[in-house]
């Protein structure tokens, strides 16, 4: 799975930060991610993952002294 992204101020033109985040593996154990088959619900569970990792590090580099 891949997630792409920019941010984006008053200019689309002049991205603030662009990112990309890519997971090869849940790294659940069990049932749930048997034979690599990712069900709905597990891909959920990446995304939120994916997007609370984002979060904290659009936090530290925006609230970083420039």
């Amino acid at each position: 799975m891949q997630v792409e992204g920019r941010v984006v101020g008053d200019s689309p033109d002049q991205p603030l930060a662009e990112f990309a985040d890519r997971r090869r593996s849940s790294g659940a154990i069990g049932l749930r991610d048997t034979f690599g088959d990712s069900g709905p619900q597990l891909v959920r569970e990446m995304l939120q993952d994916i997007a609370k990792d984002l979060k904290l590090e659009l936090r530290e580099a925006f609230s970083a002294p420039q």
